[in-house]
């Protein structure tokens, strides 16, 4: 139905640290198809009762999609662990998940060209891959909000981005989120050195 969906049991130490994660994960994936629905598709699925092959409607599912993956799941990774920590004490240093996020893709091998995160091709048969893809997108996410503060340019193409969005016309989305990227690789560097990699 395109929400997003959290597992989260508190009474079970070794993922109760983890709940708050994924919850975040999965209200981000609720609120971004909420903005960018595939009513088409999920209304065949509904049509038909919820049985067939589900393969049949992943390609529609995702065709009718205006954010670019790479964005959505970017969007999702980013209120995950780079952004302001919601629970530091008073005083304390707030970008405690984005320390942490930046440690542990520097762990998994750090950012690949993007181009590939742009792509956005995860495999379900290389899960650590697949998971650094996702954090590298929230990487970017994060350096489009919090890091590129005082970059006119890419808060031109971001601003512009989201008017293309709100129209409602995917051609113009598309094209926004094409030249968004385009600048964001134009600052490849500044998003090296702004997660230290």
């Amino acid at each position: 139905m395109g929400c997003g969906v959290s597992y989260w049991d508190r009474k079970d130490p070794k993922v109760a640290p983890w709940g708050p994660y994924w919850l975040r994960w999965a209200a981000a994936q609720s609120f971004v198809e909420g903005i960018d629905p595939s009513w088409a598709a999920v209304g065949q699925w509904i049509g038909s009762g919820g049985r067939g092959d589900v393969a049949a409607y992943t390609a529609p599912f995702w065709g009718e999609k205006k954010i670019p993956r790479w964005l959505r799941y970017g969007a999702a990774s980013y209120v995950e662990r780079y952004m302001k920590n919601p629970e530091a004490a008073e005083g304390a240093d707030p970008w405690t998940l984005r320390t942490f996020a930046f440690g542990e893709l520097k762990k998994e091998g750090g950012l690949r060209k993007l181009e590939d995160v742009f792509s956005f091709q995860p495999d379900a048969t290389d899960i650590a891959g697949s998971s650094r893809l996702y954090h590298e997108a929230g990487l970017l996410v994060s350096y489009l909000l919090d890091g590129s503060s005082g970059d006119k340019e890419l808060a031109d193409q971001h601003r512009a981005f989201q008017v293309a969005l709100k129209s409602g016309a995917k051609a113009e989305a598309v094209a926004a989120a094409k030249s968004l990227q385009a600048t964001l690789i134009k600052h490849e560097g500044e998003i090296r050195k702004y997660a230290g990699l």
